[in-house]
């Protein structure tokens, strides 16, 4: 990427859905390049962080000693799965908040903090030299209800996969309800949300 940034894949043949080792693979793979970037990225493939104005944020946030920017986040909804060769974002612009899941810490700075994430990555218990931002000028765009179709099946493709570890913690348990979600009770969802592409920064909530 022209900003520096690179990608890394977590080794597997996905066969298999276990977040116990997904935890530690989250937890450990960013370290081997903790001393290479300003902020790294810890997130699912159907997770965006944005902002149209991303690069002067973190570039604020470098020169302040901000190491765990606040995120706002954001299931995004549509009825349709997209089709179009731009960015998903300037397609789908409904969402609906979702602080207990996606309002987490999934960029920081690795060479001053230990993320700490949690089963599930949801939660995190960082340490070291934390500083959160004073506002959650970024948002996470979670995009894993494209349509009925797309959102049952891909459900139900991760829980034919589900680890016996999972299966006995009760890890990925939303799945099921996904699973088995009329197209009545999706499209009701769906109306619920709104478009979430303007939204103002919001105040630093209580940590």
């Amino acid at each position: 990427h022209e900003l520096g940034a690179v990608v890394l894949r977590i080794p597997g043949d996905g066969s298999e859905l276990d977040d116990v080792k997904l935890l530690e693979m989250r937890n450990s793979l960013y370290k081997d390049n903790k001393d290479k970037f300003d902020f790294q990225i810890v997130c699912d493939i159907d997770e965006i962080l944005y902002s149209p104005d991303i690069e002067s944020i973190l570039k604020k946030y470098k020169r302040s000693g901000v190491t765990v920017p606040l995120v706002r986040g954001y299931e995004m909804h549509s009825v349709y799965f997209p089709e179009s060769s731009g960015q998903i974002y300037d397609v789908i612009k409904r969402g609906i908040r979702n602080e207990y899941f996606l309002d987490k810490s999934l960029i920081f700075d690795a060479k001053k903090v230990d993320i700490g994430y949690l089963v599930g990555c949801h939660k995190s218990n960082p340490v070291g030299e934390v500083k959160y931002s004073d506002t959650a000028e970024l948002k996470l765009l979670h995009y894993a209800h494209l349509g009925y179709k797309y959102t049952k099946e891909k459900s139900e493709y991760k829980i034919a996969r589900f680890s016996q570890i999972n299966k006995e913690n009760g890890f990925g348990n939303h799945c099921y309800g996904l699973a088995k979600m009329s197209e009545m009770e999706f499209l009701e969802e769906f109306r619920k949300s709104k478009d979430v592409m303007g939204e103002e920064t919001v105040n630093k909530v209580e940590l």
